[in-house]
């Protein structure tokens, strides 16, 4: 009967012994269990920050690649009306006349490509860029020249046309599916 007693009584101290220890183990998962998960709300919420950022910045550069792109396509149009006219009244200008608003010209299309070039160049269409800089230069050199090359510069201006209009639609596509791409990723 002793070794009845003496079993029931470790098997009892055993018992309390084993659920002391789970108080404790499940207490301590239970810390580190709230830890956690408090760690893992503040990572959300950084993350959120940081998605939130990266949205603000994508999106104010796409922003920045419309804006560029606009006022690269204005000085493009603008300077192929203008050397259109020159070469309408290329006799009944002044040589001199003639050469400064060809700077001019010049001026403004390299200046407007040398500061959208970037924006361009992260696409691909920065060939179509640097495509329609380079042509509407050597329009700009066939006039300086004096000679009437008519049917040389109207083709070269048609061809600017077409560049900008692949630049234009290619860039604005291109443009939109990174900005749905974003959207969808935010």
């Amino acid at each position: 009967m002793k070794t009845e007693i003496l079993v029931a009584i470790i098997t009892g101290t055993a018992a309390i012994a084993t659920a002391i220890a789970t108080v404790i183990i499940n207490t301590r998962n239970s810390r580190r269990i709230e830890k956690l998960r408090s760690a893992l709300e503040q990572k959300k919420e950084q993350d959120n920050e940081v998605m939130k950022w990266l949205l603000s910045h994508q999106t104010s550069m796409y922003n920045q690649h419309l804006v560029s792109l606009r006022e690269f396509l204005s000085i493009v149009q603008h300077s192929k009306d203008q050397l259109r006219h020159l070469l309408d009244v290329a006799d009944g200008i002044l040589p001199d006349e003639r050469k400064s608003q060809l700077h001019t010209i010049r001026k403004s299309i390299i200046d407007k490509y040398a500061t959208t070039r970037y924006y361009f160049d992260t696409t691909p269409y920065g060939d179509q860029a640097h495509l329609i800089k380079s042509k509407l230069l050597v329009i700009s050199n066939l006039l300086l020249g004096g000679k009437r090359q008519y049917p040389e510069v109207c083709s070269l201006i048609h061809e600017v046309t077409v560049c900008q209009n692949e630049l234009h639609k290619g860039m604005e596509k291109e443009l939109l599916q990174r900005y749905q791409s974003i959207q969808n990723n935010a």
